[in-house]
């Protein structure tokens, strides 16, 4: 409810795995009214550089309606810094499941995930400086240093993905992850805040002061939202001190949705 505002947006996982988010957005989609099922599958994007999870999303999407024979969820096995909008993807037609459509990667109306985290000595941070270069060398001012294009080499992974998120967006679309809190505090989270106040506008920072997000990590995780525009309203910090599970309903997905919605209103 961060993210998705209505029946009809377009929406993309980029770092899917096993298609956790992909259900979330197509019971986001049924809640807001979309009962179609071929049309919630058109609007739901995903993608995963691995193959056995990005097979889990598809399969975990598909069970939405198993006796659909047109059931052909839009899942890509990619690296996500590999793919661009406009770029077509094979799915077969909905109505001849003998034909093959190349169907083009849309801007979205969000995109929402949770960015894997890489260690740093893991990332190839020469490779991806090189990436951006091409991309951003003359309109993102928050890397360059005089004349020199410069991505702060002790980025955390997941920031990589921030800025490749920002060309698939729509004008006022909404970029929402899970991530570690570190950007808050190091120092190349300077050089990452001048990157969103200068394409976003900071809608909510929130933490939970009950529980880890993710039991068996230790990382502090914080969930953000970000809107593809620039306005004065003001940025919201929340700090939730309850645990999600005994405070939503776990059973009936539509009962939670309300509650959720309820939450952010």
């Amino acid at each position: 409810f961060s993210a998705i505002k209505s029946r009809n947006d377009v929406v993309i996982d980029p770092t899917s795995g096993t298609g956790t988010f992909l259900n979330s957005f197509y019971n986001t989609l049924q809640f807001f009214g979309n009962k179609n099922h071929q049309q919630i599958l058109n609007q739901i994007w995903g993608n995963d550089i691995s193959h056995f999870p990005a097979t889990l999303s598809v399969i975990n999407l598909y069970k939405q309606k198993v006796d659909d024979t047109a059931n052909f969820p839009r899942v890509i096995r990619k690296d996500f810094f590999s793919i661009t909008p406009s770029q077509t993807i094979a799915i077969p037609d909905n109505k001849n499941i003998d034909k093959i459509n190349q169907i083009p990667i849309p801007k979205f109306d969000a995109v929402v995930s949770n960015f894997p985290f890489i260690q740093q000595e893991d990332i190839p941070n020469e490779i991806l400086n090189t990436h951006f270069e091409s991309e951003f060398a003359k309109t993102q001012t928050a890397f360059l240093n005089g004349n020199k294009f410069d991505i702060n080499g002790k980025s955390d992974y997941y920031i990589y993905c921030f800025y490749n998120s920002l060309k698939f967006l729509k004008d006022n679309g909404v970029l929402s992850a899970i991530t570690s809190n570190a950007w808050l505090g190091k120092n190349y989270g300077l050089q990452f805040k001048k990157f969103l106040l200068d394409n976003f506008h900071i809608k909510y920072i929130v933490k939970s002061n009950a529980e880890h997000w993710f039991s068996d990590s230790k990382v502090s995780t914080i969930f953000s939202v970000f809107q593809h525009s620039i306005n004065d309203e003001p940025t919201k910090f929340v700090t939730i001190n309850f645990k999600l599970e005994e405070y939503f309903e776990q059973e009936n997905i539509a009962t939670q949705l309300k509650q959720i919605e309820e939450f952010y209103g």
